[in-house]
């Protein structure tokens, strides 16, 4: 009698909890609901604007979990996949830093989602933005490295990087780079 009513408390707790999982929109694998996931891309797609922090803030986890679901899918339009990797920096913390950190450095990744990644690392004030910038400034990708060359000057212009170290490693990149275009940015980062 006692296993028949452990297992009839075990199976009431499982219920709870699967009854509180959907009543929160997260799967008990973790994942975020099809319709969160449907909710935070229309969001993301919004043409007139971004989705305020208040949008993010009311889904807290389910938020996190759905951008990462977008970020998973790599048959998810590229549009959303970028917009949903500067999305990540509503939500500071381990998880997002290191999805950003991977995202950044990943070398078959959209060069676009790696130069948002950089970004968003310095809007979540992330500790590893800056070795993460300077890994990127050696990336073959030269949309990263232009947007790792943004990210280093806004870097210095917040006191998160010495002058000094912002601009050595501008200038060595400057001597090899041959690129126009981040040629350009290095010169305008310098000036600033």
């Amino acid at each position: 009698m006692s296993s028949t009513l452990a297992r009839g408390s075990a199976l009431g707790l499982g219920l709870g909890l699967a009854l509180t999982l959907f009543v929160l929109g997260a799967r008990a694998d973790g994942r975020v609901s099809v319709e969160d996931r449907a909710r935070i891309e229309r969001a993301l797609l919004a043409i007139d604007s971004r989705p305020p922090a208040a949008f993010w803030a009311s889904l807290g986890e389910r938020g996190r979990l759905g951008l990462f679901d977008i970020l998973d899918d790599t048959a998810s339009p590229r549009a959303l996949r970028r917009r949903a990797v500067l999305a990540l920096a509503h939500f500071p913390g381990a998880a997002s830093e290191a999805r950003l950190v991977r995202l950044a450095s990943l070398a078959s990744e959209d060069p676009i989602v790696s130069r948002f990644a950089l970004r968003a690392l310095l809007e979540l004030d992330a500790p590893s933005a800056l070795a993460s910038v300077e890994r990127a400034l050696e990336d073959a990708r030269v949309e990263v490295r232009e947007g790792a060359v943004l990210t280093l000057a806004r870097l210095r212009e917040r006191g998160r990087v010495e002058p000094s170290r912002a601009r050595a490693s501008l200038e060595a990149l400057r001597r090899r780079e041959r690129d126009v275009g981040v040629r350009e940015a290095i010169d305008r980062a310098l000036t600033r």
